[in-house]
């Protein structure tokens, strides 16, 4: 088969590979699609900083080289011999996170911060490729109802499910979300699921006039009256219950603070490459809460699978292309790269 294979800064290669076999407890899974992530392109140009470069990940037992991506969905093709033969056939998505099962944080439910945490396409190969296997009680059965398309963003919306019902936002909250790219409209959309009224903020006018064609989210610029009308309502006791931050920028978390009431939560699902100054004596004075939120569980992929099927979920208009593995480098890293992006998701289909 082929696949991308990462094997250190700036080098990714389009690769001859052997056709893995799933393990006792495994799946193999044809690859239909996967995303291209801002993540994997910074891993590109600044890594390895995720992906295992000096010794193997101590629960997959693996490392550099690997082949690259982690928002996958696929169809099952073989089943390891301790795994139901009847998966073969299924189309499905993956929890792309392995834990260790053993630590405390484990224990405790929270498998995002075991301190073993592996992840699909940086500590074990990902789905750059026409085939990968991964744990058969790690992936997540779809219905008929969703296509493989809409299953190609499962991954980036069960970010957004584990940010948002980390604050365990209660129907009729108001939610800020600031920064309408991928993440940003899908952490829009979940919370609007969740009974929120929803609010978005953005500089950039495209993503927020799709969001304005969805019924019961309202989208502005950073810069228009209405911003700055909340951020004076925040200053004087009232403000936003929830606010996320998806965008990253060194002054988004600043102005979550801002935004947030007094009491209010303040959810930073973003990956940061500034660092910023934040005015703590406001948080001690208002008792608002910062709370990071990183990567997700398998109760928030089935979450983003069930909120697909009832239809209060929709990811196909943030499909910006489909492309080969050939393409990967040419076309699909310079177009999510460059400065004036004006893409959501690249897909890429291995099969082509």
């Amino acid at each position: 088969m082929r696949g991308m294979v990462y094997r250190g800064n700036k080098k990714l290669y389009l690769e001859e590979l052997p056709e893995p076999f799933p393990k006792a407890l495994e799946v193999q899974v044809q690859v239909h699609y996967c995303g291209i992530c801002a993540t994997d392109i910074e891993e590109y140009m600044y890594g390895p900083v995720f992906i295992d470069s000096d010794k193997p990940n101590r629960i997959t037992g693996e490392m550099m080289p690997l082949v690259t991506g982690h928002e996958i969905t696929g169809i099952v093709t073989r089943v390891g011999e301790k795994v139901e033969p009847d998966l073969i056939g299924k189309r499905v998505v993956l929890n792309g996170m392995l834990s260790c099962d053993s630590c405390d944080r484990c224990y405790e439910g929270r498998t995002t911060q075991c301190l073993g945490a592996a992840a699909v396409g940086f500590a074990r190969n990902g789905g750059l490729a026409e085939f990968l296997t991964w744990p058969a009680d790690h992936i997540v059965e779809l219905p008929d109802s969703i296509s493989s398309l809409s299953s190609a963003l499962v991954e980036p919306a069960s970010v957004a499910a584990h940010a948002v019902t980390s604050s365990a936002l209660k129907k009729g909250d108001r939610v800020a979300v600031i920064g309408a790219g991928t993440v940003g409209i899908l952490a829009c959309q979940i919370s609007l699921a969740m009974g929120a009224v929803v609010d978005a903020f953005d500089i950039r006018q495209e993503p927020l006039d799709l969001l304005n064609k969805m019924d019961g989210i309202s989208a502005y610029r950073v810069d228009s009256p209405h911003y700055a009308s909340a951020v004076e309502e925040a200053s004087v006791g009232g403000g936003y219950d929830v606010v996320l931050d998806t965008a990253g920028h060194s002054s988004t978390p600043v102005e979550s603070v801002k935004l947030a009431r007094h009491g209010g939560k303040i959810i930073l699902v973003a990956i940061y490459t500034e660092l910023t100054n934040i005015d703590f004596n406001a948080l001690v004075a208002t008792e608002k809460q910062i709370i990071g939120s990183l990567a997700y569980e398998q109760k928030d992929v089935e979450l983003v699978v069930e909120l697909l099927n009832t239809g209060q979920l929709e990811t196909e208009m943030l499909i910006s292309e489909v492309i080969s593995l050939d393409d990967v480098l040419s076309v699909g890293f310079p177009k999510m790269m460059a400065e004036s992006k004006d893409v959501y998701r690249i897909l890429v289909n291995p099969r082509v």
